[in-house]
């Protein structure tokens, strides 16, 4: 029973991150919002649907790196002093992809178009810093929270969540442009989700060194 509820309170934290890290504006959200803007909301419901599978393989990766690295004896230290670089890099990653202009045209050939549930899948298949997403929030959450995905129940946890987390946040964009489709573009460009992620993770980072200055303090 504890390690079901350990479990579900996996998955339920896994899909408010990717929740919240979905909202970068990439190419599933670009193809989503393309077909927002053209009143076809059963294709960008597809998809929405293919985009967020593809983030079960990519977590399952990211499940399998971070267990890799936890086995090998001494790498806690180098852990605690790599993710503050890690959450650095992301951040500054996303400060400047906040510079882009969102492109809604993605360039895809017309036969992917044909079935929006393959064009999500195709769409996600060039996000491949997910892994290293993933990885960065794995660590995090056994370094800052105390939980992992140690078994086989919470590891398929932790894999759903993210898929979950990553639909639900397409689907609620889906919902918000069928109600206010003519300011949905007026919004993106006002709250810039790609410079909030991006001070999400130097945040992240700024604690973490304040974890590492604690620990060293403590221990002294």
């Amino acid at each position: 029973m504890e390690e079901l509820s350990g479990a579900v309170l996996l998955f339920f934290i896994t899909a408010l991150i990717s929740s919240y890290g979905s909202l970068q504006l990439g190419p599933v959200n670009g193809g989503v919002l393309r077909y927002c803007f053209r009143g076809e909301f059963r294709r960008a419901i597809w998809l929405a649907f293919g985009g967020s599978l593809t983030e079960i393989p990519y977590a399952s990766v990211a499940v399998w790196g971070s267990s890799w690295l936890n086995k090998i004896r001494g790498l806690d230290l180098w852990i605690n002093y790599g993710i503050i670089l890690l959450f650095l890099l992301l951040g500054i990653r996303y400060l400047l992809l906040a510079k882009k202009e969102l492109t809604i045209e993605t360039g895809l050939p017309l036969k992917l178009r044909t079935s929006p549930f393959r064009e999500g899948i195709a769409l996600a298949m060039f996000n491949p810093q997910l892994p290293l997403f993933w990885i960065s929030i794995l660590l995090w959450m056994k370094s800052g929270l105390g939980i992992y995905p140690d078994g086989l129940l919470k590891q398929a946890a932790f894999v759903l969540g993210t898929a979950a987390g990553a639909f639900y946040l397409l689907w609620l964009m889906i919902r918000i442009s069928i109600k206010k489709r003519s300011r949905l573009s007026e919004l993106s460009r006002r709250y810039q989700p790609d410079k909030l992620l991006g001070w999400f993770f130097i945040l992240m980072a700024i604690v973490q060194v304040l974890r590492v200055i604690w620990g060293f303090a403590v221990n002294a």
